[in-house]
């Protein structure tokens, strides 16, 4: 690192003392529940990690893959390497950051301010220290998107490559990178650079759609879909259904044709159990499933519960289970579309307006820190979370909830996204970007809705960098 470059050494240094302070004088502490739904059973993972994640199917196989390597370590050492792991992806998204601020013209100072304000924003202090993909998922998409700008600078393999590994990571992470989008994003990037003539760039391209893909084909052999995640039809149902809490109340006409319905047989077994029970189709699916029994037991597939009482969503009956509300999802759809229409405004109402921190585990410190940023960004979460009143209308109850959530934040990620699109018409080093935004600017809101602030989270180092970029206007 040059003299000129010492600005972002400063920043990491000051990072990494805010944190120091956060742990010695207000017990800030890593958290790694294995509560997480997305997690297997730490028994079975411990007791036979290959084995274990071979019989996953509810979720692409990297994070277990890191938990069971933790479980394999001493308990401490395990904890102490989750630990450092996050930790060095904050270091490494703030020096991604600072080298994209540089790249921007800002000077070195000014680059290793907004990079420290960066390193000690609340949502990556919070995500910093909690055991789940998020965190992980930012850091991916951040080093992608400056293999990719290499990439453009310089035709050089080793960029493409760099680039190509942090996508089959992502889609080995998280099920939302389908491999679909894993294709187009390679192949347009390896278009905009070389129009077509670096072949070992697509045969890099090639190979690591080959491997992705190879996790589909593995699925559809072994549990009959072509997929890394059998929780599809549970994420889109409670879109299209009257199946989450509170929609009785907000939707009563749809809710007492959706149960008459259900009377006469019009849903599949596994929607009826959804409606009746009325929790977002998450737990029902206990009913139509069988606990281990007999000589051939595999806990990962045939345990209701996990060894800690969780409930193992790895179990075999979720593929039928979620399968069986995938195909009532398109129904729900014909039948109730101003029901989606609904469920879409409220999830981009909570996309654009509530910060992605609110409804994460973290510490009591954390949550004191970011409460000032949320009085700070204006949003009262005391009122986005009421139950709708009785008589309340649907624009009524819009208008309350956009009313409660940040209008500043929402400015700010409006002009976020505005700024990246527009950018990537003329600016190849946007384009990645735009291409992840997009991403996360529709399949959240429209497939899984509820949890899209959080989800917001892997693309924040981009809406910073696409505000700081505005600034600069060069």
């Amino acid at each position: 690192m040059t003299r000129r470059e010492a600005p972002l050494a400063a920043a990491i240094a000051f990072c990494l003392l805010v944190r120091l302070v956060l742990i010695l004088g207000f017990h800030v502490a890593y958290l790694a529940p294995q509560s997480w739904w997305q997690l297997l059973d730490p028994a079975v993972l411990r007791a036979d990690p290959i084995g274990a994640l071979y019989m996953l199917h509810m979720q692409p196989p990297l994070f277990n893959a890191l938990d069971a390597l933790a479980l394999s370590l001493p308990p401490s050492v395990g904890f102490v390497w989750l630990q450092g792991l996050y930790l060095g992806c904050s270091v490494a998204m703030m020096a991604l950051v600072y080298f994209f601020l540089r790249r921007f013209r800002y000077r070195p100072v000014t680059a290793g301010i907004l990079t420290a304000l960066f390193g000690v924003l609340p949502q990556v202090l919070i995500y910093e220290n909690l055991f789940f993909y998020s965190h992980l998922e930012a850091t991916l998409v951040l080093a992608a998107s400056w293999c990719a700008v290499r990439y453009f600078d310089e035709r050089r393999l080793r960029a493409f490559l760099g680039f190509a590994a942090c996508l089959v990571a992502l889609a080995l992470l998280r099920s939302l990178f389908h491999v679909g989008w894993i294709a187009v994003a390679l192949l347009a990037v390896w278009l905009a650079a070389s129009r077509g003539r670096d072949r070992r760039a697509l045969a890099i391209a090639m190979a690591s759609m080959a491997l992705v893909g190879a996790f589909y084909v593995k699925n559809l052999a072994q549990f009959g879909f072509f997929g890394v995640s059998s929780w599809q039809g549970l994420a889109t149902a409670r879109m299209t259904l009257p199946i989450n809490a509170g929609d009785a109340e907000r939707f009563p006409a749809v809710a007492r044709d959706f149960d008459s319905r259900i009377a006469h047989g019009e849903f599949s077994q596994a929607t009826a159990y959804s409606g009746l029970n009325s929790d977002s189709g998450w737990t029902e699916w206990i009913a139509l499933a069988r606990d281990c029994d007999g000589p051939e037991k595999r806990p990962a597939l045939c345990s209701v519960r996990k060894g800690n009482g969780e409930l193992n969503l790895n179990h075999i009956a979720i593929v039928g289970y979620s399968k069986a509300l995938a195909d009532d999802t398109l129904k729900g759809l014909r039948l109730y579309p101003a029901l989606f229409v609904q469920h879409v405004g409220s999830s981009l109402i909570t996309f654009f307006g509530t910060p992605s921190w609110i409804e994460t585990p973290t510490s009591p410190a954390l949550e004191l820190y970011a409460g000032l940023w949320e009085r700070l960004l204006l949003y009262r979460s005391d009122l986005v979370f009421v139950p709708p009143r009785p008589g309340e209308s649907l624009a009524e109850r819009a208008l309350s909830r956009f009313t409660a959530a940040s209008l500043p934040l929402a400015v700010l990620v409006l002009a976020a996204l505005l700024a990246i699109f527009h950018r990537a018409l003329f600016d190849r080093d946007w384009l990645f970007p735009a291409l992840v935004v997009l991403l996360f600017l529709v399949v959240p809101n429209v497939v899984n809705g509820g949890e899209a602030n959080r989800m917001r989270y892997t693309i924040e180092p981009l809406l910073f960098l696409a505000l700081a970029r505005t600034v600069t206007r060069a």
